[in-house]
């Protein structure tokens, strides 16, 4: 289970059953959260738990992961046409249907 996030992350499935797990064996399960676009912080940080259905034994561990901004690569071109053909060459003053 996934628990006390960063301000702003917001948990989309913070908890999952993992099943039966023999000693000395390991086992992986996903926890899913969303980001909103204007988030700022340099980590995301939380508390991940892991309990024992019998209620035996459980585990906790803070865990914080690096955030990075990734900007997009936008590109565009475009071509003015008058009466049909390419404008070669744009003139302060000059009208072009």
């Amino acid at each position: 289970k996934g628990d006390n996030f960063t301000s702003g992350v917001q948990w989309v499935r913070n908890t999952t059953l993992v099943g039966t797990i023999l000693p000395g064996e390991t086992a992986k399960a996903k926890l899913v959260f969303s980001i909103p676009r204007n988030f700022d912080a340099k980590e995301i940080s939380s508390a991940l738990k892991v309990s024992d259905v019998r209620g035996v034994s459980d585990a906790e561990k803070q865990v914080a992961y690096a955030v990075g901004k990734l900007a997009p690569d936008i590109r565009y071109a475009c071509r003015i046409y008058s009466y049909g053909k390419p404008v070669e060459t744009i003139t302060n003053g000059e009208a072009y249907e």
